[in-house]
């Protein structure tokens, strides 16, 4: 079971007294340093996730059920078994340095339609999340559009840069793991809800205009504005990933010029405001400005006691 994953409490207790050891053995678990944190305050958190992500499992009831979501009800005995999770361990380790093993999977009782494949449960009280996928997935490694170990390592990713609170790449880093071109070009055109809702309702209202249209034999002019307004935010989503999209690439490009070895892993640490700061330094600073940023604060220097930079 997942929870035997999560980290012994001397590792925790050790990290908390600055051992870089420990917080670096954390940090490749999937436990990322919040901006900000200090040694004391990043070990508190983790054991307060450990201590939430172990409590789940005394929620389920004798029969070994728990809802984890209004009608949505997950089953101890459908857990997903820790070979399946570990084919997506793989990619978020060869991506970007880290291996989470301490988030509970299962396939659900229920599922939502063709069109679902799976995604992860935040619950209100547990900061832990919870990965679904649908159980066709128990069997086959790939269903429809949809492959097993890309959906969990997507949501893998989602669970280790949660801390960072960084909303611009956030999808970005999760399809970047996928081996679809489109999936990793698009994917961080959609990073909120608001992104999806203002791409659909003018494309329904377009296709309902020209219905009407139609069948009243009105002026075909009419659909104009409505045209305008289905292409417009589409428009914008596109621009705004180019615009941030360039920014990780050019930042990854002058990390590698740097001779960082593993910029990706790097990046994935990285909140954007940063990000924004490495695409615009040159190569040759950027290693004394990520050396003073580690001498400020705790989180640059777990990044920088890793094997993802040299010496």
């Amino acid at each position: 079971m997942n929870h035997d994953f999560f980290p012994s409490d001397e590792l925790i207790r050790r990290a908390g007294t600055g051992d870089l050891d420990a917080a670096v053995e954390l940090d490749h678990a999937g436990f990322l340093v919040q901006p900000g944190e200090n040694a004391e305050t990043y070990a508190a958190r983790i054991a307060e996730v450990k201590k939430h992500g172990l409590q789940f499992y005394d929620r389920f009831d004798k029969k070994g059920k728990l809802e984890i979501f209004p009608g949505l009800n997950v089953d101890l005995k459908n857990q997903i078994p820790q070979e399946i999770l570990e084919e997506a361990t793989a990619r978020t380790e060869e991506a970007y340095q880290f291996s989470v093993r301490w988030v509970p999977g299962f396939f659900p009782d229920r599922e939502f339609g063709i069109f679902w494949g799976g995604c992860a449960v935040w619950e209100e009280e547990n900061p832990t999340p919870v990965i679904v996928i649908r159980k066709n997935f128990a069997k086959r490694a790939k269903w429809f559009i949809y492959d097993r170990a890309e959906l969990i390592s997507h949501e893998f990713c989602h669970a280790a840069r949660m801390p960072l609170m960084d909303q611009e790449l956030e999808e970005h880093f999760a399809y970047g793991i996928s081996k679809k071109w489109l999936r990793r070009a698009i994917g961080n055109c959609f990073q909120k809800d608001l992104d999806a809702i203002l791409f659909v309702i003018p494309a329904v209202l377009l296709a309902l205009v020209q219905a009407a249209i139609t069948i009243l034999q009105l002026n075909n002019s009419l659909i104009l504005p409505f045209w305008i307004l289905a292409l417009a935010w589409p428009v914008y989503l596109i621009i705004r990933n180019i615009i941030q999209t360039s920014h990780y690439k050019a930042a990854k490009r002058n990390l590698e010029k740097a001779g960082f070895r593993n910029a990706r892993a790097i990046l994935f640490r990285s909140v954007y405001e940063e990000i924004c700061t490495f695409s615009k330094t040159k190569p040759d600073q950027l290693r004394a400005l990520l050396k003073e940023k580690a001498e400020q604060e705790f989180r640059w220097n777990v990044i920088l006691q890793t094997e993802r930079v040299p010496e």
